[in-house]
């Protein structure tokens, strides 16, 4: 549609040549992986054992109306993780549900919001994080994720609150950045441990989770968010299309 070729041309600062190769780079990869099936066939039964070792998911909406994807990063168990799911199996998964923000989380949120929202706001928790966590392992999965979105989710982040960010993360930051386009890392934003002020002028504080000091309750696996909302589940099914 018009929004996601005008993604396109954004991530390639509208150059219409390069725009073009980006895009139909795209249309193959979406060929190759059957993505446009992906919602429906993929079936991931080890989603809430990859929840315990990885936390992450969506939580309501910000003061613009996107959807606030948090990652507990300081969490993050590689080790667990491979015991659960090869490396195939977490890249499906990530897939899958950018696919589903795609075509169910945005379409709900444009609902709600009246227009078109086609951005995220994402929160990453790297609270306890250190360097033992930046395995081989973890900074393939990484550049293989972020090339991923990079190249076929262009221009869908909107801003990215890194909090409770420790010393020892601007190492890891360093080491991580080089994977994610220049146009992305405009949009990130390294607080620290006092970061509730900073979140509350981009999120409403009964939207934002009681563990980072919100009045919201509901943790990541319940998927709190209009997407979920019943009245709006309903006027989906009667066929409104989001936006």
């Amino acid at each position: 549609d018009y929004y996601t070729l005008r993604r396109f041309l954004r991530a390639r600062t509208y150059n219409l040549q390069l725009a073009t190769e980006m895009w139909v780079n795209h249309i193959q990869w979406c060929r190759d992986l059957d993505i446009d099936n992906l919602l429906q066939n993929f079936n991931f039964p080890e989603r809430d054992e990859i929840l315990k070792y990885f936390p992450q998911g969506y939580h309501k909406v910000d003061k613009q109306g996107r959807p606030v994807y948090v990652q507990q990063v300081g969490g993050l168990n590689i080790a667990q993780l491979k015991k659960v799911a090869d490396e195939d199996r977490l890249f499906m998964f990530h897939l899958f549900e950018y696919e589903r923000v795609c075509k169910v989380v945005l379409p709900f949120c444009s609902r709600l919001a009246g227009r078109k929202i086609e951005t995220t706001f994402n929160i990453m928790d790297v609270k306890g994080m250190g360097l033992s966590q930046v395995t081989g392992d973890a900074l393939k999965m990484f550049q293989r994720i972020a090339k991923a979105d990079q190249d076929n989710f262009p221009e869908m982040l909107g801003h990215i609150c890194i909090i409770n960010a420790p010393a020892v993360f601007r190492l890891i930051w360093n080491m991580a950045k080089g994977f994610i386009d220049v146009r992305t890392q405009g949009k990130i934003e390294i607080l620290g441990a006092n970061y509730k002020s900073e979140l509350l002028k981009w999120i409403d504080e009964d939207s934002l989770m009681a563990m980072f000091g919100g009045s919201s309750a509901g943790t990541l696996a319940e998927d709190v968010g209009p997407w979920n909302d019943p009245e709006l589940m309903v006027g989906r099914a009667s066929g409104w299309v989001g936006g």
